[in-house]
């Protein structure tokens, strides 16, 4: 699996890392974090991810 994190503001990361680290641990996807504008401002965090099932 691999992961892609799109946040708004990186002091949000504080609150989603952990939330993010609970949720995947078991799955431990490749992921990369990238702080940009997203489309609309109450929008915090997207997450983009792919997996295969095989």
């Amino acid at each position: 699996m691999r992961a892609t994190y799109y946040l708004a503001d990186a002091a949000d990361w504080h609150a989603v890392g952990p939330v993010l680290g609970e949720t995947f641990d078991s799955i431990r996807p490749a992921a990369t974090g990238i702080v940009t504008g997203l489309v609309t401002p109450e929008m915090k965090i997207e997450i983009e991810a792919t997996a295969f099932r095989g």
